[in-house]
């Protein structure tokens, strides 16, 4: 059959092509892309992992966060392209995203700096993750979800001391806000726990909250991004400035997180965004 095909190729990866008629005439056609990356190590020791899903039967324009984490990291704190791993719809499957954690801990170690982000939709599941915890926080992705439970474990797995998580989604406060609940069993011993020395914690809202989105996005990310970004808001303030950072010239995490969670409260409210700051000192994202 002929046709015309307006997708270009690339030059990765190997193609499988079926075509297909049924017994009532329909032509039809799939193509199969099956990719093979070797990893050239880079003397960049950051990495990130974001996810962004926007469920079928209910969108929240998460993919365009995505879009936005994306040139933050990658253009604008210039983190190596290949040390990021960007899962988005029906890419972010839970198979996919354990995959990404377990090559990502492949890679790191106690100096790296990693970034976790996800923007969707979230909840709370009884007994989700089978830990000790009653109630679970869980992540929708595309096909299943992701725990809390999951997110600890990554982030020990990963070795890192330098981390900044970025959770926004409904009832996000499981993923390290103050109030969760993992981090007194976490503190006995009996599991990882999200909660540890040398992580920023930010999340959209409380255990018991909705977080607040629009057509462009979610408003937790939007103002996390232009946090880092440096951004002045009405009052020419930036995430250095007094009150939210100590006017040195750089912005850190932590800043970032204030100047974002505290333009939230400003009426017409959206959400209750919490920051949790287990660094000491401040988590810069530059090399």
């Amino acid at each position: 059959y002929t046709f015309v095909w307006p997708f270009k190729f690339g030059h990765v990866g190997n193609y499988t092509f079926h075509f297909y008629v049924e017994s009532n005439g329909t032509k039809y056609g799939e193509i199969e892309r099956e990719f093979n990356f070797a990893y050239s190590p880079t003397d960049d020791n950051r990495w990130a992992l974001i996810i962004t899903v926007d469920p079928p039967e209910n969108g929240v324009a998460s993919w365009k966060d995505g879009a936005m984490v994306l040139d933050l990291l990658s253009h604008y704190y210039e983190f190596p392209r290949k040390n990021i791993v960007y899962l988005s719809n029906t890419c972010a499957t839970r198979e996919n995203v354990k995959n990404a954690m377990k090559w990502l801990s492949q890679h790191t170690n106690n100096d790296s700096k990693l970034v976790f982000w996800f923007s969707g939709h979230g909840g709370l599941e009884i007994n989700g993750d089978n830990d000790r915890e009653l109630i679970d926080g869980k992540l929708v992705l595309w096909k299943d979800c992701l725990y809390d439970g999951d997110v600890a474990s990554f982030f020990a797995n990963s070795h890192s001391y330098n981390i900044l998580s970025v959770v926004d989604a409904c009832y996000s406060g499981e993923f390290g806000g103050p109030e969760d609940m993992e981090a007194i069993f976490g503190g006995l011993g009996s599991q990882d726990r999200i909660e540890e020395k040398g992580r920023v914690l930010f999340t959209s809202a409380t255990t018991f909250t909705r977080s607040k989105a629009t057509e462009n996005g979610g408003v937790a990310t939007l103002l996390m991004v232009g946090g880092l970004r440096g951004i002045h808001d009405r009052m020419g303030r930036n995430a250095d400035s007094f009150p939210y950072g100590n006017n040195d010239g750089k912005i850190c995490a932590e800043e970032a997180a204030w100047w974002a969670a505290l333009h939230c409260y400003i009426p017409p409210f959206y959400g209750f965004p919490e920051v949790n700051d287990c660094y000491p000192g401040n988590l810069y994202l530059e090399k």
